[in-house]
């Protein structure tokens, strides 16, 4: 804080917080700047806080609100940016290779965030592979990993037929994200599981009448 002029006693001026960063994002070392008597400047600092999620970059604006001893003049407000050194949240996708078609579990997919963001990511998927929607059922079309959190899942529950269909694929793909800070999508997104058919390869055998009258 700048006086115009020096007074013979101490101004004091009164600060209030704003901006896309929240009080957990730094530290301000007073609320309130003094301006010794006979001096023209007085300060607080800002110190950011080094944390492991993603934000973006954000904002503190700092307003006086108050001076006590000198009046406030026409610049009152100073805005500091906090640059984010997390790089934006990118997402791949995994999951369990191979489950049999008559297993008690299930297969799982899992969405993975490269860094943890302060709000919800929501993974958007895509179903193809030779098994038909009637060999398996999906827990989600969608897979949300919390904020704060680096995985969500979704579960793949393949059918107990009584049909030899042979070992079937489920391919899951990432179509979308959306949250995270601006999350997106990057390396592997797709993940594959193989149902495994419990029933034997068929065998055909063959019967008929064993003698016949010629007329």
């Amino acid at each position: 804080a700048t006086l115009s002029t020096a007074t013979t006693t101490d101004t004091v001026v009164s600060l209030g917080f704003a901006g896309t960063a929240s009080a957990g994002d730094y530290a301000a070392s007073n609320t309130t700047i003094t301006i010794p008597a006979g001096q023209l400047t007085g300060t607080i600092t800002i110190d950011p806080t080094d944390d492991a999620l993603y934000e973006g970059n954000e904002t503190a604006i700092v307003d006086i609100t108050n001076v006590t001893g000198a009046t406030a003049g026409s610049t009152t407000q100073a805005t500091v940016t906090i640059t984010d050194d997390e790089t934006t949240p990118t997402v791949t996708l995994s999951g369990t290779t191979t489950i049999v078609e008559n297993a008690a579990g299930t297969a799982t997919i899992t969405a993975t965030l490269s860094t943890a963001t302060t709000t919800d990511t929501v993974v958007s998927l895509g179903f193809a592979g030779t098994a038909s929607a009637g060999d398996y059922a999906a827990s989600n079309t969608t897979i949300t990993i919390p904020a704060g959190q680096l995985t969500g899942t979704i579960t793949i529950d393949p059918t107990d037929d009584a049909l030899y269909e042979g070992n079937e694929t489920v391919i899951v793909d990432i179509t979308g994200v959306t949250g995270g800070n601006g999350a997106t999508e990057n390396g592997v997104q797709q993940a594959t599981v193989t149902i495994t058919d419990d029933e034997t390869t068929p065998t055909v055998t063959l019967s008929g009448t064993t003698t016949i009258v010629e007329n």
